[in-house]
């Protein structure tokens, strides 16, 4: 089965993204990290997937990020809102994160069109 994503942005907080995913990220029940990532030996709790994920957001303005089995929750920088940018953002977020185009890929990454409370 190939891996789906939803970025919920359903939650509070606009600086709190949520990334739901269908397959595992990690075996432990959480794992948090603070960005810039140089903890190698923390990186290996979890998988070679979700170390590709993590690298490729860091660049995306994240300060924080908190691994769970089937979501990542990052958090934002202040100069980077996810609620002010266009859905052309949230889709290279997307496609940094599991290496595809959202555009041509509709089976593996989707968008939900989730309301910012």
């Amino acid at each position: 089965m190939k891996n789906r994503m939803v970025i919920d942005q359903s939650v509070a907080s606009p600086e709190i993204v949520l990334f739901h995913v269908n397959a595992p990220l990690t075996k432990k029940r959480t794992s948090h990290f603070k960005m810039p990532l140089r903890d190698n030996a923390r990186l290996n709790e979890v998988g070679e997937e979700c170390k590709l994920l993590l690298r490729a957001i860091q660049f995306f303005g994240v300060e924080e990020a908190s691994v769970y089995p089937y979501k990542i929750q990052i958090k934002l920088g202040k100069a980077f809102r996810l609620d002010e940018v266009g859905d052309h953002i949230k889709a290279r977020i997307a496609t940094a994160c599991f290496g595809v185009d959202p555009i041509y890929e509709t089976e593996t990454v989707f968008l939900a069109n989730t309301k910012l409370v």
